[in-house]
């Protein structure tokens, strides 16, 4: 059963622990890069120097580029879905973990009723998995259109 759920939960938990981070650093990374940058484009406008047409031209086209990236990868949505993901999974496991100690210390014959809670256990897990990633294709076909994103390396874990 411990191997069962090894390969089918904590594997998930410790794949969405992974992830996030990258998803959370790009939208924060950006918008913070989007911010700073539209608040120096008045004051770039204002103050005549040499050069000073090209940098108001990069840094519009720096904040047009963050913006439409943003808005296409989704890395604050992506970033929310693999936090609750992991929640979700973290509290199941805590009550397959919480119920599996309770017949533990019951009596020695209550094997069935353990695999009973991990049937449970996997089928919340698979819930949980099945709902973040039916979300994440809805997000990625309705946002980036046809060919903007490869979704199978979302499945092989290559993105």
């Amino acid at each position: 059963m411990e191997d069962l759920v090894d390969r089918h939960v904590r594997t998930q938990i410790d794949w969405y622990q992974s992830r996030k981070a990258r998803y959370r650093k790009a939208f924060r990374v950006t918008t913070s890069a989007v911010i700073v940058s539209s608040a120096m484009l008045p004051i770039l406008t204002a103050v005549e120097f040499p050069g000073s047409k090209i940098s108001v031209s990069i840094i519009s086209v720096l904040i047009a580029v963050l913006t439409g990236l943003g808005a296409a990868y989704k890395w604050d949505r992506v970033w929310q879905s693999f936090t609750v993901a992991q929640s979700q999974l973290e509290n199941s496991l805590a009550e397959w973990e919480m119920e599996m100690a309770a017949l533990t210390a019951g009596a020695a014959g209550n094997v069935e009723a353990g695999w009973a809670l991990t049937r449970v256990l996997l089928g919340q897990a698979r819930l949980v998995v099945d709902s973040e990633i039916d979300a994440y294709f809805r997000m990625v076909t309705q946002e980036a259109g046809a060919g903007g994103i490869n979704v199978h390396d979302r499945i092989s874990g290559k993105e």
